[in-house]
């Protein structure tokens, strides 16, 4: 989780901790973390903002000593139509509070996100995504219902 993140996560707090502390005076919301940083913090997932990058540290040999990216706990939340977790705001952060709540305790969130998204879709947008749309954004945010 980014240090400051998102307002909506600072307020609910989702049973999640950021290992890796921003720096004295940081007022964003984001910071560039080195490897060394990942290692020494032991993080079980990581939340990255980057698809590519997220996709790229999975093969990277000093990455692969991360306990998160060893066990294939890095994310990248989806951001269709809009962010779920960061930027810009929007109402699409209730999903994002429903995806990272799987991806942080899935014991006790094992309901599938699918039908949520399709609910919310109908009720925010007025438009219930195909079951297809709803497949790719699941793999986009790396869960499989």
């Amino acid at each position: 989780m980014p240090p400051s993140c998102s307002a909506v996560f600072r307020r609910i707090g989702t049973g999640g901790l950021n290992v890796i502390a921003a720096p004295p005076g940081f007022s964003g919301s984001l910071i560039n973390v080195s490897l060394e940083d990942v290692l020494a913090s032991k993080p079980d997932v990581i939340i990255a903002s980057d698809p590519a990058f997220a996709s790229i540290v999975r093969s990277l040999r000093g990455w692969l000593e991360a306990v998160a990216v060893r066990n294939g706990r890095i994310f990248v939340p989806p951001d269709l139509p809009f962010g779920w977790f960061d930027a810009p705001p929007s109402l699409n952060r209730l999903l994002g509070i429903q995806w990272l709540a799987r991806i942080l305790h899935p014991k006790l969130f094992p309901e599938p996100l699918g039908p949520l998204i399709k609910a919310f879709h109908r009720l925010y947008y007025h438009r219930e995504p195909t079951d297809s749309q709803v497949r790719a954004l699941l793999e986009i945010a790396g869960i499989s219902q």
